[in-house]
């Protein structure tokens, strides 16, 4: 699934519904507009100050997603004003708790690599796991020849074995 957020390229329809959409105070459309003023896309001027506060205000209807975008932002290097990495853990982490695939998959990675968490396979592999979507394939594939490294090629093949049923479009 392509959410509205991470499309580069909105005809002026989309962006007129859209804007009417955050009018009405529709957590997806105050997510997607906030990362646009975020970055300048879509012809909006870049304006953290505005995007943040469209992005809280998804945030406080429990959006999973407008987590995740504000995590994407806080972990984006190039984004000196906003980057700080273990603040994207802590939004990753919070939209993985509402169901989010990806940030489940964010979480996992971290434990995978050490990234912002203390490295464990065993919390990689149980986030990537839960997260049951083509994004967290590349990591299980990763661990699995850890595994098959350590000589745990049972377990190597059981983990493949799994991302067979993930779903390349999952639903939230």
């Amino acid at each position: 699934m392509i959410y509205t957020w991470e499309k580069q390229q909105l005809s002026k329809e989309e962006i007129m519904a859209l804007e009417i959409d955050a009018e009405k105070q529709e957590p997806h459309a105050l997510a997607a507009l906030g990362y646009f003023y975020c970055l300048g896309w879509h012809g909006y001027r870049k304006d953290f100050h505005r995007g943040i506060t469209l992005i809280n205000e998804a945030t406080a209807k429990r959006l999973p997603q407008a987590f995740y975008v504000y995590g994407l932002l806080c972990a984006n290097e190039s984004l000196s004003e906003i980057y700080d990495y273990p603040k994207a853990i802590a939004f990753f982490k919070r939209s993985a708790e509402l169901g989010f695939p990806r940030a489940m998959t964010r979480i996992g990675e971290a434990f995978l690599y050490g990234k912002g968490l203390e490295q464990s396979d065993r919390h990689a592999e149980d986030w990537l796991v839960k997260a049951r979507c083509s994004e967290s394939i590349p990591g299980l594939i990763f661990l699995s020849e850890k595994y098959r490294k350590k000589g745990l090629i049972d377990k190597a093949n059981k983990l493949l074995e799994k991302t067979t049923k993930f779903s390349t479009n999952p639903k939230k």
